[in-house]
């Protein structure tokens, strides 16, 4: 499963990207690698995520749960005037960094596609929370 995911938080960070369902098993769980990219508030951020997902039993209402958890590299541009002192002299400053995320959220199914929102808490050089909701397409 490929997918859209996007997200608007109080931090003046718009985020979307792409993600990939790999090798679901029988007790739910699977491999979810995925790219996101994020903008606004003078600071450009890139992630690259390997993710392991596990999906509980679909509720009465359609939605099934999921717990997670990843690590990822991250990159980040930062062009605001908050950090002039630290520009690279071409107008902005880059920081790499590799970071640990859990994850929790919910999906429902609709037909060969679902849509979804999570929660992302991250640890180390990754965004501290990101509230996500998207899309997932070609299952």
């Amino acid at each position: 499963m490929t997918g859209v995911q996007t997200c608007a938080l109080p931090i003046y960070q718009f985020h979307f990207g792409l993600h990939l369902r790999v090798g679901t098993t029988g007790s739910g769980f699977s491999w979810r690698p995925n790219f996101d990219l994020g903008i606004g508030d003078g600071v450009t951020h890139t992630a690259v995520n390997v993710e392991v997902i596990r999906r509980f039993a679909v509720s009465p209402n359609g939605w099934a749960p999921y717990l997670g958890g990843g690590a990822g590299a991250n990159f980040s541009e930062f062009d605001s005037p908050q950090y002039a002192d630290d520009l690279d002299g071409f107008g902005s400053y880059f920081q790499t960094g590799f970071g640990l995320h859990v994850i929790g959220g919910f999906e429902r199914d609709l037909g060969g596609e679902s849509i979804f929102i999570e929660a992302r808490l991250g640890g180390l050089d990754a965004p501290g929370l990101k509230i996500t909701g998207g899309w997932s397409v070609f299952r």
